[in-house]
């Protein structure tokens, strides 16, 4: 027989677990167990005077809200591009995956006197991939120029258009190769193995 005292024990045992197993959700683990950690790295024929920048993204609703906070500051100063060539190509690539491509094209396109780096990105969101590789390849960026051709093949390759695909992964291939770059490599020879 449950007497009162049981009863409220096991009340209160409820409440405590439910309490703390919220608090680790809620709390601790976004905030105390999300790390970003910083690497300056050259991997091996990197180019000299080339950066190499690397977003590892773990968690969507994590990047999300980066992405959220990023947008936000860049809004609030008046859509700034002095410090775009940092943050734009990167955060065209997560946008891009998240599918938030119109939490920044709106504001990026009516302003006025804009830099490549945004021109770039405004191309790379709109899915003128074509384009975007471009104007990376004007600029220098050879890094993102090969993601966008990748990118831009594997879309191509969705559409059975396999001799265009091969041209662009051909371009974005040479520059992993040059670079070192296997988790790229490998990604590209994938896309050439699923074509096959």
């Amino acid at each position: 027989m449950i007497t009162r005292r049981g009863f409220l024990k096991f009340v209160g045992g409820s409440f405590l677990s439910l309490a703390s197993l919220s608090a680790y959700a809620v709390g601790i683990e976004p905030m105390l167990l999300t790390h970003v950690k910083r690497y300056q790295l050259t991997p091996p024929h990197w180019p000299a005077g080339l950066k190499l920048r690397v977003a590892v993204l773990s968690d969507p609703d994590r990047a999300g809200d980066l992405m959220t906070e990023l947008l936000s500051e860049w809004k609030a100063r008046g859509c700034f591009r002095a410090s775009e060539l940092s943050w734009a190509p990167d955060a065209a690539i997560v946008l891009r995956l998240l599918g938030r491509e119109d939490d920044y094209l709106p504001e990026a396109r009516e302003t006025a006197n804009t830099s490549r780096w945004r021109q770039a990105a405004i191309a790379f969101l709109s899915g003128d991939l074509a384009g975007a590789a471009d104007i990376y390849a004007d600029i220098g960026a050879g890094p993102d120029e090969a993601y966008a051709r990748l990118s831009l093949a594997e879309v191509l390759l969705g559409e059975g258009r396999r001799s265009e695909a091969d041209l662009e992964l051909e371009k974005a291939m040479a520059f992993w190769s040059k670079a070192g770059a296997t988790a790229y490599l490998r990604q590209g020879e994938a896309l050439l193995a699923e074509a096959s």
